[in-house]
């Protein structure tokens, strides 16, 4: 049994998903693979998403706990960072509906019309104001992930209603199963001079440490807005 997994003394589905990342990961970390993320694939641009985003008072807190410890630890060891509040939105994905053609105009022009859809939007609306309980921090090689491991009832509802909505509207539903997260952090470079197995454990140390406090004490975000959108416009505007 994965160490996570013990210190949540819990056995349902969701919590073996989580552990068994976790165990991959530091598995990675011990070999020392945990490749450079090269930045988003433009594959995503096939991607509608409902995603969640937060309040104020949660983003100061993640800042706070989260974001900031990650920033100094990679300025301490000196590899590159990509993180949520500064390169991107933290967000949580509720799920995405996948365009399959090969037109993109076409492709635009339905996620336009699905944006706008108040269907779509009534599906998502009691989303606003859940409170998110995050409480185990990942290490999915050389990607940070803050989850939930209890989901919420309304997260499962409204992702039961999004699979038979893109469904209807022609777009393949990426069905997340027994996973609430947001991927916090991402590798992007390690120094030219630096001993990549030594800096993983490091790396690997501090993770654990900061894990150990979301554990504790977890984040709490509340959910301010649901967006609705393109997954690559979401990650890059």
């Amino acid at each position: 049994m994965a160490p996570l997994e013990l210190k949540l003394g819990l056995h349902d589905p969701v919590v073996r998903n989580v552990a068994g990342i976790d165990a991959r990961g530091r598995v990675a970390l011990s070999k020392g693979d945990a490749p450079e993320f090269p930045g988003f694939n433009e594959s995503l641009k096939n991607r509608f998403g409902v995603v969640l985003r937060f309040n104020p008072d949660s983003l100061e807190t993640y800042t706070k706990r989260l974001k900031q410890p990650l920033i100094e630890l990679a300025d301490k060891l000196g590899y590159g960072i990509m993180i949520a509040e500064r390169d991107y939105p933290l967000h949580i994905t509720i799920m995405e509906g996948i365009y399959e053609g090969t037109d993109s105009q076409k492709r635009d022009d339905l996620f336009a019309s699905v944006a706008q859809d108040q269907t779509l939007a009534e599906l998502a609306i009691h989303l606003v104001g859940l409170k998110i309980c995050a409480n185990a921090l990942l290490i999915d090689k050389g990607n940070v992930l803050l989850t939930a491991i209890n989901i919420p009832s309304e997260v499962g509802n409204a992702r039961e209603s999004l699979k038979q909505y893109y469904d209807a509207h022609g777009l393949k539903p990426a069905v997340i199963k027994n996973l609430l997260h947001s991927s916090v952090a991402r590798i992007t470079s390690y120094p030219e001079d630096a001993d990549k197995t030594s800096l993983l454990r490091e790396y690997h140390k501090k993770l654990l440490s900061l894990r150990r406090d979301i554990l504790h004490h977890p984040l709490e975000l509340k959910v301010d807005q649901v967006s609705r959108m393109g997954t690559y416009s979401l990650l890059t505007d």
